[in-house]
Parts: C-alpha cells; structure tokens; sequence
C-alpha cells in the first residue's frame, strides 16, 4: 500500500503547496518583468496550464523521480534533499535512541524498584509527557550552559567557526566526522550535538516512559509471568520477559513519535544553526519555491511511511501474538 498512501499524498501536496500565498514568477524576476516574460518563467516552472494539467505533470514527474529543480538553489530538489536530509534523520535518530534507553532505564527502577527515590522522580517525569517543548528545552539548554555557565560551544553550526567540514561520505556529518578520523573535529562536533540532542530527548522520553510504565505494570502480573517465577526462572530471565511483552506498545509510540522528531528537528536547526532539510524548507516557503516544498512534504511523508512498515514488522517480531496468518 505504499505506493497508494505517496499517490494519495503527492495530491494532497500539489493542492496544499499551491495554497502558499506568493507567485513564484514573481520572487525569481523581483516583481520587474513583464506579464509576457512572467509567463516565460511560469512555462519553464511547469505552472502554465490549467490545475488538472500541471497535477498530471507534476505526477508523472514525481513516478519517474523527478522532483523538478529548486527556486533558491538552482539545483535538481532531489540532489538538494539527499544533500540536506541525512542532516535532519542523524539529529532525529541520535536524540530517538537516547531517549529509548533514557526511558527503559528510568521505567525499570520506577516498576522493580519501587522504594528507590529515583522512582518517584521516574513518574513524576513520565507525567510530563507533552508539557516540555523541545524548542523551550533548546532555550533553556542554551541560557543556562552556554550564556550563563560558559560550557557549551556557540550554537551556531556544527562545528567551531575556523574548522571545516570533512568530506562529505554518507551526507551524515557526525558519520562522516568520525570516518574523516579527526578527534579535533569530533570532539567539536560531538559538543555542538551536546544540548540540542539532549533537548530533543529530554522532551520526548516521558511519552516512551508513560506507555512503558503502563505496560510493565500490567505484564508484572500477568499469568505469563507468574508461571515463570513458579517455574524458578531467574530475575533477570523475568525482568526480559516483562519488558519483551509490554515493548511493542511502546515501538508504537516509537514510529509515532519519529514523525514528530522529524519536525523538532526542522526547529532545533535554525535554533542552533545546523542547517539540514528544516532550513531548506523554510527558505522555500519564503521564496515561493514550489518544487522545494513539494519535495521536502512527499520525502517526510515516505520516510514516515516507511517507519511505520518496519514498526509493524519489528511489534510482530517481538510478540508472536500480533503475528497475522
């Protein structure tokens, strides 16, 4: 169905990028040429025609993989996503790992160690779900260690302003600065990456922790996991258990939440320079620029379809219940 779901969505992309107030004929000329010479540059934008025609050509175009070529840069939107987009999915990714093991970690002490005053503060935390903007973590991360305690670098790129980048091998740049081999390079890199990756995962975590809570409660007493204590499994074999069974709620929420990385990405970068897809995007919103977004709305939505493929094979891989036929 995937093919479908990026049919129906590509649509839905044509009418609502066509929506955006601005012409852009008139951003490239600077609002100076003439009705025939904005015609001319309409024609070569594939926005000549009526609707029902350019969304025929816009289809067959995105079917054969061509995303048009960009306003801003001048290049094939394609090359500029597949230069951009890695940037945006390391940032996502990073902060989605960590906050997975954040939660599993502090949703453990808060279900098997009860008396453990961290507990209390793992459940307080997990009640938090929704009520910490990644964008208001971003702030503070930056008031109170960069301005205030003078611990963190300028949030302003990747790296500190007289170095360079290494080669672009992957387009992942943290990748690709651990491939380059240079530890001057990756302990700047890996410093700039510090606080709007511990933001995205401070914000995030209590949305995995709550539904994790939920289920370990829940399979702590289920019939399962009496037999394995009656049948003198060890702890650690029934702390598994527990957690296997009440996982595939949480890879839900995993997928679910990956989407909304991929748009707090878009915000962290311009808060802490990073460029990546979320700057691209902007620009093109301001500049009119048609085939940008449209590229950059049908690319998120297939990375979002995909994500939520692989969640439905990984649930159906760790609980034999949820298997189909």
């Amino acid at each position: 169905m995937l093919p479908v779901h990026l049919f129906v969505v590509a649509i839905a992309v044509f009418f609502l990028v066509r929506l955006v107030p601005g012409d852009p004929a008139i951003q490239i000329t600077g609002g100076q040429a003439s009705e025939e010479q904005l015609d001319q540059v309409r024609e070569s934008l594939g926005l000549n025609g009526s609707v029902l025609e350019q969304l025929g050509s816009f289809l067959g175009n995105v079917v054969t993989g061509d995303l048009g070529t960009s306003i801003q840069t001048g290049q094939p939107v394609l090359d500029d996503i597949g230069a951009r987009l890695p940037q945006t999915l390391e940032l996502s990714l990073m902060a989605l790992v960590l906050a997975i093991l954040l939660a599993v970690l502090l949703s453990g002490v808060a279900v098997f160690a009860p008396n453990n005053p961290l507990a209390v503060v793992a459940r307080a935390y997990s009640r938090a779900a929704g009520a910490l903007p990644d964008f208001c973590m971003g702030i503070i991360a930056i008031l109170v260690f960069y301005v205030v305690l003078r611990v963190a670098p300028a949030p302003i790129g990747r790296l500190d302003g007289r170095q360079t980048s290494p080669p672009a091998v992957t387009h992942f740049p943290f990748l690709d600065t651990l491939l380059g081999g240079d530890p001057v390079l990756i302990r700047s890199a890996a410093a700039h990456l510090v606080l709007p990756v511990v933001s995205m995962t401070v914000a995030y975590a209590p949305y995995l922790m709550k539904q994790l809570i939920l289920g370990l409660e829940r399979e702590v007493d289920a019939g399962s996991t009496r037999f394995r204590i009656a049948a003198g499994a060890g702890r650690a074999m029934v702390v598994v258990s527990v957690f296997r069974r009440a996982f595939p709620a949480v890879v839900v929420v995993t997928g679910s939440l990956l989407g909304g990385m991929l748009g707090g990405a878009v915000v962290m970068e311009s808060m802490f320079g990073l460029g990546g897809i979320g700057q691209y995007a902007v620009n093109a919103v301001v500049t009119s620029d048609f085939p940008a977004m449209q590229g950059v709305l049908i690319s998120m939505v297939a990375i979002v379809l995909v994500v939520f493929l692989v969640v439905d094979v990984v649930t159906m891989v760790i609980d034999p219940r949820r298997r189909t036929a």
